[in-house]
């Protein structure tokens, strides 16, 4: 018999979350990701000084603006009805934390790229860092 990896369950992770948290406060931080992610997409999109990575850097925000708008209408779709789960509890905790690592570790490069921006330290020249 063929072993199937595991994967994580959106829709069981996001009901798991909101027993957790309640449906409000997961709806609300959601919307607030997709709302900050989406403008700083637009921000990056329409700065006057083009380049490829400011492409990149816009379509990598617009795409974790669509990822938190999914879980969103998730939450949404799942409020409406029982939050209990069809897992087991033990693979209900690995899904939430691999959610979490899912979404942490996009977060994390990008408040690591703002701060170094807030910075000014965007060169790439390492002469300037004395290495």
């Amino acid at each position: 018999m063929a072993r199937v990896s595991p994967r994580v369950d959106l829709y069981e992770a996001v009901k798991y979350d909101m027993r957790l948290h309640g449906p409000r406060v997961i709806i609300a931080e959601f919307a607030a990701a997709t709302v900050v992610a989406g403008l700083l997409a637009a921000f990056e999109a329409l700065r006057p000084d083009r380049t490829a990575t400011l492409a990149l850097s816009a379509l990598w925000f617009a795409g974790f603006a669509l990822n938190s708008l999914a879980v969103v209408a998730l939450a949404m779709h799942a409020r409406r009805g029982p939050l209990g789960s069809s897992l087991r509890e033990h693979r209900l905790h690995l899904h939430a934390l691999a959610l979490v690592v899912l979404l942490l570790v996009p977060a994390a490069v990008a408040l690591a790229a703002l701060a170094q921006w807030l910075a000014g330290d965007l060169s790439t020249d390492q002469s300037a860092h004395g290495t």
